[in-house]
């Protein structure tokens, strides 16, 4: 599913970013065994869901896509200022406490999309599509 929402609201997405459901997924992902917030994080979420702050600050955050080993990958407007370009951001919880430990940035260009495909992340930058190998 995907969602478009003022950017205001995506900081609380990218927040969200592991809410779950009940599913079949191996025990071994530290995203599965993220710890939910008592209060969702500040947000309503269906029976059976939950949420955690994986990160906050990104310098505004557009589209967010999780990997199937847990890893959230983001695209970043960013703000127009020197320095605080767009690009993206990879995120990572590697001792399984639900925030993300390892942040990792690329590039600086407004960024509008993310989306993981046959092993690939594909970035959208405003004139090119850009594949990175996962």
């Amino acid at each position: 599913m995907r969602l478009r929402l003022p950017a205001h609201a995506l900081t609380l997405l990218v927040a969200t970013a592991c809410a779950r459901a009940p599913r079949a997924e191996p025990a071994a992902s530290a995203a599965a065994r993220a710890p939910c917030l008592p209060d969702n994080g500040g947000i309503t979420l269906p029976r059976g869901f939950c949420a955690t702050i994986v990160a906050d600050s990104l310098p505004r955050p557009r589209h967010l896509v999780v990997a199937p080993n847990g890893d959230v990958f983001v695209s970043l407007l960013g703000t127009g200022q020197a320095g605080t370009g767009g690009g993206f951001v990879g995120l990572r919880d590697t001792n399984g406490d639900g925030r993300a430990d390892v942040q990792e940035r690329f590039g600086d260009a407004p960024s509008s999309e993310v989306a993981l495909y046959a092993n690939y992340l594909y970035v959208g930058a405003p004139t090119s599509v850009l594949r990175y190998a996962l």
